[in-house]
């Protein structure tokens, strides 16, 4: 029996369709006529899909069983029989290690994800350090001094804000949601901008004493520049990652220039404008 007739025999063995077996082949069904009229052949990787999905070995598709083979030829038949069990093994541990891969870069990515967040707890957390003498002072209960907006403000007027309006936790998910799916450098992009963002805008924005949030205070418009600007800047460090272009050491530096410069030129643009 021919390959094209073992592989009808063992589908409809099956009751499966021939759209049925290229969907689960991953082929289109032409393929698979063709291969039952003898028309082409499978290649490698698909016969090896085509008999895990009959649940039987290679050899039994390409017509190599000693059983079936004449008295004469029970040794050539058997050195085929043999070859393709370890062609069949070799696959199933290149599967095996490619699922091993799969795991390893969604291990990785979750570990990028929690990263940034800790990188978001960090500046959070550092923020509120700066009134721990007020809590052993009495001033501030320990629930008010983690995660109360008058602690918040009183730790800085930007920083305040951005706890009150809930834009720490927006930031967050905007850095580390991608982050799971692989966009790290995103993330950390994004980080980064945030971060600087912060630093830039508290101290560069006039502060009113006693105004309310976002009255006569343009840090926030700092603090946003650059982090709309580190996302445009994280979407194109994961384009150039996925064009190889990130292991040119002189793309990195301009890079890093071209955003540095950038942050340079909101800052002044806002302090002019608005101030």
């Amino acid at each position: 029996m021919s390959l094209g007739e073992q592989i009808r025999a063992q589908r409809r063995k099956k009751g499966l369709s021939q759209e049925r077996l290229a969907e689960m082949t991953g082929v289109s069904r032409q393929a698979v006529t063709k291969w039952e009229a003898g028309q082409t052949l499978p290649s490698t990787e698909n016969l090896f899909r085509l008999a895990d999905i009959f649940d039987v070995s290679v050899d039994v598709l390409v017509g190599t069983s000693v059983k079936q083979a004449a008295p004469a030829e029970q040794t050539d038949a058997a050195e085929r029989t043999d070859m393709a069990e370890q062609l069949y093994r070799l696959y199933k541990k290149e599967r095996k290690e490619k699922a091993e891969g799969v795991r390893n870069r969604l291990r990785k990515h979750l570990k990028m994800a929690l990263l940034i967040l800790a990188g978001y707890a960090v500046i959070y957390f550092g923020g509120r350090l700066l009134l721990l003498r007020s809590v052993i002072n009495g001033e501030y209960s320990l629930t008010g001094w983690l995660f109360g907006n008058a602690a918040a403000r009183d730790a800085g007027y930007l920083y305040g804000w951005l706890c009150q309006q809930k834009l720490f936790l927006c930031s967050l998910l905007i850095s580390s949601v991608p982050a799971l799916f692989g966009k790290y450098r995103f993330g950390f992009t994004t980080l980064f901008g945030f971060a600087a963002g912060l630093l830039l805008g508290g101290p560069l924005g006039s502060y009113p004493e006693g105004a309310a949030y976002g009255h006569d205070h343009y840090g926030w418009a700092i603090w946003g520049g650059v982090l709309l600007l580190s996302a445009v800047m994280g979407s194109l460090l994961e384009r150039m990652t996925k064009r190889g272009a990130v292991s040119k050491p002189k793309t990195l530096i301009l890079w890093s220039s071209i955003f540095l410069a950038c942050v340079c030129v909101i800052v002044l643009f806002i302090r002019a404008t608005l101030f």
